[in-house]
């Protein structure tokens, strides 16, 4: 079952409220590891946390029309730097309906620096349920970047743009 729109969200004010009273400091030469990591597989905390690690760093898109609404999920938390990595991009309309079997091709960019990304990745699949797995993706370095969804289907064309700041 898909997290809705609202759980995306209070997800992601969870994780911005640890952060701002400081429960989820961490110094960026200490490994990454998440809190719930210790629970081992297949436990209900270690979803979640994957979830809202994802959902603090990539905020839903909805596109300039307002016809698509979006998230993306990489595979690994954070994306690597220097590493081909997939990612799951979900699309849906306004209605929150699941867009099926559109086309979709994607670019990305990191503007301050002028080059886009070391790759060029592909939807490789539809995986169903609005859900299309998106392969090939490969960060340069860390900071300030935009991956951009062209989606395509018999009714629109219509654009899906998440920035965020890739730590490094």
């Amino acid at each position: 079952m898909r997290p809705t729109k609202n759980a995306l969200l209070v997800a992601s004010a969870a994780v911005l409220l640890a952060a701002c009273s400081g429960t989820a400091t961490q110094s960026s030469s200490e490994p990454s590891e998440t809190p719930s990591a210790s629970a081992g597989p297949g436990t209900p905390s270690s979803a979640p946390s994957a979830a809202a690690s994802a959902a603090a760093l990539f905020s839903p898109a909805t596109s300039p029309s307002g016809a698509i609404h979006g998230t993306v999920t990489p595979s690994v938390m954070p994306p690597p730097i220097g590493e081909l990595h997939s990612w799951t991009l979900h699309i849906e309309d306004a209605s929150g309906a699941p867009i099926e079997n559109a086309t979709v091709t994607v670019v990305g960019d990191m503007p301050a620096h002028g080059h886009g990304l070391g790759s060029q990745p592909l939807i490789r699949e539809y995986l169903g349920d609005g859900d299309y797995l998106v392969e090939g993706i490969e960060f340069q370095m860390g900071g300030e970047w935009y991956v951009e969804f062209t989606v395509t289907t018999d009714d629109l064309v219509d654009t899906l743009r998440f920035d965020f700041d890739l730590p490094e």
